[in-house]
């Protein structure tokens, strides 16, 4: 079956990730808010730097996303929040740090995922290989295990990208994979290994990076991939220029999704934002 046979046959229902207020005949007017993500459907994440960022993406996430990188900012945040959309903590692979997480920085991360409106939380396959303490206090937690596998040079081959998905899957809920086009082979590949690990009940979501990969943004949930990020401002990824803004990514799954049935998935995909770049100076 070729690519684009495989995306039309995806269906691509929008996922609801907005709580449910209950309004209790008891204490009135008393609003009881569930958080909740269902990977059934796509979950369009958007990364803030702050949580008060929340309104501004309200409209195209079903999701934020906030880096954990100062524990105290993060967790104040948390406890303060009164937004709609769930969160997603992301912790990065630190490549200069070869020990492993502090006490501290694992009662900073199990404080934080135990609030309510936490949804999930991503680590590297890395850091999670080796993190034993971590991930036991992290499945003791009621937040979903996002393990994300980057790889920055390139795309591996088939074959050893599936056994790496498969890999990850064993140790949390999702996996998240990114790796880097350099031919319009590698984004075959990884658009192929998504449909792949999809069809084997493995919850995935991934993206290609660079000029060559970026389609794959806007094209991977066709294939399968129920998870995508963007940032919530183009500013916030400077150095990132093949990504698209929160609501760029919404509006163009969006036009796919619902473009004439006798338009073909290689029209439907020829928007400027995809076929346009700018390759930065």
């Amino acid at each position: 079956m070729y690519l684009t046979e495989i995306a039309q046959s995806k269906a691509l229902p929008r996922i609801f990730c907005r709580p449910i207020i209950i309004e209790t005949e008891y204490f009135i007017p008393y609003d009881v808010v569930f958080y909740f993500m269902d990977y059934d459907d796509l979950v369009l994440i958007a990364e803030v730097d702050e949580l008060l960022d929340e309104p501004t993406v309200r409209s195209y996430a079903d999701a934020v996303a906030i880096p954990f990188s100062d524990a105290d900012s993060v967790i104040d945040q948390v406890k303060h929040y009164s937004g709609e959309l769930p969160i997603v903590i992301t912790t990065y692979a630190n490549k200069d740090r070869n020990a492993t997480f502090s006490d501290s920085e694992i009662d900073s991360l199990q404080t934080v995922v135990e609030h309510d409106s936490v949804e999930a939380i991503t680590i590297s396959l890395d850091d999670v290989q080796k993190e034993e303490q971590l991930l036991k206090s992290l499945n003791s937690a009621n937040v979903d295990i996002i393990v994300s596998y980057v790889n920055y040079s390139q795309t591996p081959s088939r074959s050893d990208l599936m056994s790496t998905i498969m890999g990850a899957a064993n140790f949390g809920d999702i996996v998240y994979v990114q790796t880097t086009a350099e031919t319009t082979n590698d984004t075959s590949t990884l658009l192929s290994v998504i449909n792949d690990a999809t069809d084997q009940d493995v919850i995935i979501g991934g993206v290609a990076t660079g000029k060559i990969g970026r389609h794959t943004r806007a094209i991977a949930p066709f294939y399968g991939s129920k998870l995508a990020f963007a940032p919530a401002a183009q500013s916030q990824n400077n150095n990132n220029r093949d990504t698209f803004t929160i609501q760029e990514l919404s509006e163009l799954i969006e036009d796919i999704e619902y473009s004439s049935t006798t338009t073909s998935l290689h029209d439907s995909i020829t928007n400027s934002l995809i076929t346009e770049y700018d390759d930065p100076k």
